[in-house]
């Protein structure tokens, strides 16, 4: 005759291995998602040094924007873009235009450190490509400096809920031009350095990587 207590510890090894697999499906789900963020925020550049800038330029407030993807837990690669308006203060130091806005575009890469579970500290390296589109007014005529740009990047956020945070930042960024000119004012008219600070808002999404590719 068949003895129960086998029955009973069949029983319990299928229950126990069924959830293992379970388990085991559940952090294999978890490992193959990617999380993605979206963020904007209003900037507020304040330029430094001995330079066009600083010493013939005013600068306004600006925007950015950046598209995150988290290729680890912690780790993020990204795109961003961004703009400033900057008004003229000495034309004899920068030229005859009255505004310029300064844009940027490029690549991201930082790490997300996270302290507890509604407090993270972001820390990010940027590069890519910035202009100056500089006008005066009652022309339609624009004239175009342009160059690269380094970034680094420092920004805390506060988790509201599971997908949406508020953060402030502070990054420094170091502007490189191509303009020709004379060697003698070559880094006053072709560098330009900056501490912006912001404040914004982000969004994060996630999915299995099978539903992106």
């Amino acid at each position: 005759m068949f003895n129960c207590s086998y029955l009973y510890i069949l029983c319990f090894l299928t229950f126990s291995l069924s959830l293992k697999a379970q388990d085991e499906e559940n952090v294999s789900k978890e490992s193959s998602r990617r999380f993605f963020t979206y963020q904007i925020s209003i900037v507020k550049p304040v330029a430094f040094g001995d330079n066009f800038a600083d010493n013939g330029l005013k600068q306004l407030v600006g925007y950015d924007l950046s598209l995150r993807f988290y290729i680890f837990r912690s780790i993020f690669l990204g795109v961003e873009g961004g703009s400033f308006i900057a008004t003229v203060e000495n034309e004899d130091l920068v030229g005859d235009f009255d505004q310029s806005n300064a844009n940027t575009y490029g690549l991201t890469a930082g790490y997300t450190f996270q302290l507890n579970k509604n407090h993270l500290v972001d820390a990010g390296l940027s590069y890519g490509a910035v202009n100056y589109r500089n006008s005066k007014d009652g022309l339609d005529d624009r004239f175009v400096d342009s160059g690269n740009y380094l970034k680094i990047n420092g920004q805390y956020n506060y988790r509201i809920n599971k997908n949406i945070s508020v953060f402030a930042f502070t990054n420094l960024r170091l502007d490189r031009l191509d303009i020709k000119t004379s060697p003698n004012i070559d880094s006053f008219i072709n560098q330009s350095n900056y501490v912006i600070f912001g404040i914004g808002f982000k969004v994060g999404l996630s999915a299995r990587i099978d539903e992106i590719w």
